[in-house]
């Protein structure tokens, strides 16, 4: 019997990688098929006031859970962004940011398919990563 069991170990171990290998390619299938959900400015200008600023907060934290899980030495802005967003919209309020994205987009017809994280970066948050 323990020599059966010797001789089988192969046939097992091609078992067990088909049976990992499955998932796998399945998740690939998966990934394949479905796109990560990008809000645009289309988006921005259809949503309310309060989804708007729910947009904003989400994203303020998201960002500071990420500067938490850094902690007190922060990537450097080459590995992460974090630290140039917490630098860049620390002197906005949500309801700021908000403004600013809102004449942007208004400001800006043909910019509208751009993603509002986009617009966020380029338009709130890095023109005040330097600024004291």
């Amino acid at each position: 019997m323990r020599m059966r069991a010797r001789r089988a170990w192969p046939l097992y171990l091609v078992l067990l990688l088909a049976l990992m290998a499955m998932p796998a390619s399945a998740a690939r299938a998966q990934a394949q098929e479905k796109t990560f959900p990008v809000i645009t400015g289309e988006h921005w200008l259809k949503a309310t006031p309060e989804q708007k600023l729910a947009f904003v907060a989400g994203m303020a934290t998201i960002i500071e859970l990420e500067k938490e899980i850094q902690g007190p030495n922060p990537l450097p802005m080459d590995k992460s962004l974090i630290s140039g967003w917490v630098k860049g919209l620390q002197r906005y309020t949500f309801k700021q940011i908000v403004e600013v994205l809102d004449d942007y987009y208004t400001n800006h017809p043909g910019q509208v398919n751009k993603s509002v994280v986009e617009a966020m970066w380029f338009q709130v948050a890095e023109p005040n990563i330097n600024k004291q």
